[in-house]
């Protein structure tokens, strides 16, 4: 009776020990979003850092063993990236700048296209100012309005572009300095360890896990080049204006699964229907962008990538969910990448094989 009573009290207090080990990693995982969202201009270049080093330190690594040394190359990279967006911000800055600045007019006009179109439109119209009309008799000539003067869109959308532009200028630098000490991180890795067969294990699983890292994004980012590159010259053959800010926007946005397309088809659709007279002609524009998007989806990048790193439908919903509550535009742009990192990470690992099985689109049952 005794020993039944003890193990029960036993079995009881096990309980309440995981109960408490698992209310205590909820509550850091809520401290590290918190954080996460506080600290978001600092901890975001490092991130952008890390997967810029991630993606380019195999390279770097193979141009040392040729006699080139590190913190060449790291330049030569570095001074490549910052080259090719400071032309594309100066090939795309002036669109950009003129769409944002009218952008007020832009809804006016669209009304007015879509009135000569549809009718509905413009009953709706005359619906909302009597309504406006009503609520101006009851509350009466005399009644004070307050109107908050807000700031303008042109200064709102310089402000944000300045803080991506610091971003990505803090991330160039500290990546430069990662990639061009890149000996320095394996060298502490293997002074971790007491043996040498945990030396040589842990040095040839990172070597694996930067080099599966390194050709996702290097192929994804150059099939999104290419894409935005095949977008920009159809619309220019079609006659559509900023045919050129249209491909970098399709570039950028293809970094989103799922999403990106669609955005980039609804806002194509609005500029067509603008520059357009007629619907006829306006239609072929978002057509010829969500084809070319919808045939390197489902062929050209499974067909280079294959299987290996395809993921779960709902992981990838989750991550642009978090990421993008986090850090806004910036989040949705890196969610996917840090999900690579975080299922080749866990890949193998018997505590987070879990999480690598629920990222993975294949069923790996057998999997721990």
């Amino acid at each position: 009776m005794t020993d039944k009573v003890g193990d029960l009290i036993g079995n009881r207090s096990n309980e309440e020990i995981k109960l408490l080990r698992q209310t205590a990693q909820m509550i850091l995982l809520i401290l590290v979003a918190a954080a996460l969202y506080v600290a978001r201009d600092l901890v975001l270049p490092i991130i952008l850092a890390a997967l810029l080093s991630l993606t380019f330190v195999p390279l770097v690594r193979k141009l040392k063993r040729a006699g080139i040394p590190e913190p060449l190359t790291s330049f030569l990279l570095i001074g490549s990236i910052a080259g090719s967006l400071a032309i594309a911000i100066y090939f795309g800055s002036a669109p950009v700048s003129d769409m944002i600045a009218k952008t007020p007019e832009i809804g006016a006009e669209l009304r007015a296209k879509l009135t000569q179109m549809s009718s509905t439109v413009e009953a709706v119209k005359s619906a909302t100012e009597e309504v406006e009309n009503m609520t101006e008799q009851v509350t009466g000539e005399d009644t004070p309005k307050v109107v908050i003067k807000e700031p303008g869109i042109l200064s709102n959308a310089a402000d944000w572009l300045s803080q991506i532009g610091a971003t990505i200028a803090i991330s160039l630098v500290l990546t430069f300095f990662v990639l061009a000490s890149s000996t320095l991180f394996h060298e502490k890795l293997i002074s971790s360890y007491g043996r040498l067969s945990d030396k040589k294990r842990a040095l040839q699983k990172t070597y694996e896990i930067e080099a599966k890292i390194s050709r996702y994004l290097l192929t994804v980012t150059t099939i999104n080049l290419c894409l935005g590159g095949v977008i920009a010259t159809a619309l220019w053959l079609y006659g559509f204006a900023n045919p050129l800010v249209w491909g970098l926007l399709a570039a950028g946005l293809n970094f989103l699964p799922f999403i990106g397309a669609l955005i980039g088809t609804v806002l194509i659709t609005v500029f067509a229907i603008l520059q357009f007279d007629t619907l006829s002609a306006a239609i072929p524009v978002p057509l010829i962008y969500y084809m070319c998007t919808l045939i390197e989806g489902q062929f050209i990048t499974p067909y280079i990538l294959g299987k290996r790193l395809e993921f779960n439908t709902v992981a990838i919903l989750l991550a642009l969910t978090i990421w993008g509550w986090l850090w806004g535009v910036p989040g949705i742009l890196i969610s996917v990448p840090i999900l690579v990192v975080i299922k080749e990470l866990t890949a193998d690992s018997k505590r987070w094989g879990t999480l690598s099985n629920f990222i993975s689109a294949k069923r790996t049952l057998d999997q721990p």
